[in-house]
């Protein structure tokens, strides 16, 4: 038995599919948590197909928590292990693919971005020890005596971008894609409220680079040559990539490029998501049916949405809460809504908690009440919803009440300064009667005195006085 052994190689004798994916998570643990902890669930999902295929459990299309407890009635896993396997879930659960819901509070980006990462490295350290604990259940023994975690974060944008514009491998295209995303998010994010032209060029190739790495790997994860070997006809290489192209590449690919102007087809977009959704992508499922819902086909968003929320993707579940409140779809259902926000709530999902603090505040769907709001609304930014922190920011808040004051205090103080600022009107002093004394003081009558300029006596009189 080893002494040492480093989490890496650990992973590796689980599998190569987890250890490729692990590695792609400490990639991205620092640059971007966000997708760090999606990979993290991810490898749960794995773990727990690898424990239910050895011990032939069948998992019934259900969702992973409930895969995962069923793990440990069955007395495969301990409950420390379904514990930690919990918590990545959930952690990972706080993780939202980022076009769907953006701020141009930049200090709030950065905060965000600090929470996630601490949430990256806490499900890190749990899935270490599912990793050692899978190992046992499957050997019966331990790799060794202890597990040494190897440095996270090193990926350098340049190096990585870089070495994906000379690979022909579609995961470093992938992770360039993802890579171009966060760049995008940060610059946007330092950007004001009304961006100049340059920025906005600035942003708008950024993100065409992302779009264009992902098709890449959606074309390079097909594998032409191989199929051209089989036999298939490369004459609709576009079907090819849809049957054969790496799903998640489909997705990311899809929901960057879905309602972007004169950038990419939006059929095509919506063929690949369609897609990856299809061929099982929870995601892609969860992305498909929000995107039906917006263009009003409903009949095709529920389908997808109750596929996903099945599984427990959060943002299938705040679509479903949508569906039944909105009363657009179909008549509302108050209940049924409330109770699929409260499943995402359950898992850990901030929006979901972000979306609940606003209904106690609108008082519309359930009874208002702001102590709860705020409630909700500050543990849904605390978990770093960027939905939350819009509502809590312009609407709890009232930022548009907050304005219109300071505009009016800013309006009456330009005033004030216009008025001070306004030239006198010239007031012509009261005629002095000629014979009257001079108001100089000489002791003379006006007419004698200053009336046509002081007199040498006058003059006299004032050098005395001044003595």
């Amino acid at each position: 038995m080893q002494e040492k052994i480093t989490d890496l190689v650990l992973s590796l004798k689980l599998s190569k599919e987890i250890q490729e994916s692990y590695i792609t998570a400490l990639e991205f643990i620092t640059a971007n948590p966000d997708y760090a902890l999606q990979k993290f669930r991810e490898i749960v999902e794995m773990l727990v197909s690898m424990l239910e295929k050895r011990n032939h459990l069948e998992p019934d299309a259900k969702n992973l928590q409930d895969r995962i407890k069923n793990l440990s009635a069955c007395q495969v896993i301990s409950n420390p292990h379904q514990y930690q396997l919990h918590e990545i879930r959930k952690l990972g659960n706080k993780a939202v693919h980022y076009s769907n819901g953006n701020s141009n509070d930049s200090n709030f980006i950065k905060e965000r971005k600090q929470i996630l990462t601490e949430k990256a490295f806490e499900a890190r350290k749990f899935l270490i020890s599912a990793f050692e604990n899978v190992y046992f259940c499957i050997n019966g023994h331990i790799a060794a005596k202890e597990t040494e975690a190897v440095a996270a974060g090193q990926q350098e944008y340049k190096e990585l971008i870089y070495s994906a514009l000379i690979t022909d491998c579609y995961k470093t295209k992938l992770n360039a894609g993802v890579i171009c995303e966060s760049i995008y998010n940060e610059i946007h994010a330092d950007s004001p409220l009304l961006v100049s032209e340059s920025i906005a060029l600035q942003l708008e190739s950024i993100e065409n680079h992302a779009i264009q790495f992902y098709d890449s790997a959606c074309r390079l994860s097909a594998n032409f040559d191989l199929q051209f070997e089989l036999d298939f006809n490369l004459n609709d290489k576009e079907k090819i990539i849809q049957n054969k192209g790496d799903v998640e590449a489909l997705f990311r690919f899809a929901s960057l490029s879905l309602g972007r102007e004169n950038c990419v087809d939006e059929n095509l977009s919506v063929d690949r998501l369609k897609s990856a959704a299809e061929r099982g992508y929870i995601p892609a499922k969860a992305f498909l049916g929000a995107y039906y819902y917006s263009i009003c086909e409903y009949g095709l968003a529920i389908n997808y949405l109750n596929e996903a929320g099945a599984q427990d993707e959060p943002l299938a579940l705040r679509y479903l809460f949508y569906y039944y409140s909105e009363g657009i779809a179909c008549d509302s259902n108050i209940d049924n809504a409330l109770s699929f926000l409260s499943r995402g709530i359950e898992l850990g999902n901030a929006d979901c908690e972000a979306i609940l603090g606003s209904e106690y505040h609108k008082g519309s769907l359930i009874n208002k009440d702001d102590l709860k709001a705020k409630e909700y609304l500050e543990k849904s930014i605390s978990g770093g919803s960027v939905i939350g922190k819009n509502y809590m920011t312009v609407h709890f808040n009232d930022l548009a009440k907050k304005l219109a004051i300071e505009a009016s205090k800013l309006g009456e103080l330009i005033q004030k300064t216009i008025e001070e600022r306004k030239q006198k009107p010239y007031r012509a002093q009261s005629k002095i009667p000629p014979n009257s004394m001079c108001p100089c003081g000489s002791n003379l009558k006006y007419k004698k005195c200053c009336k046509n300029g002081r007199s040498e006596k006058s003059s006299d009189l004032h050098l005395l006085w001044a003595k």
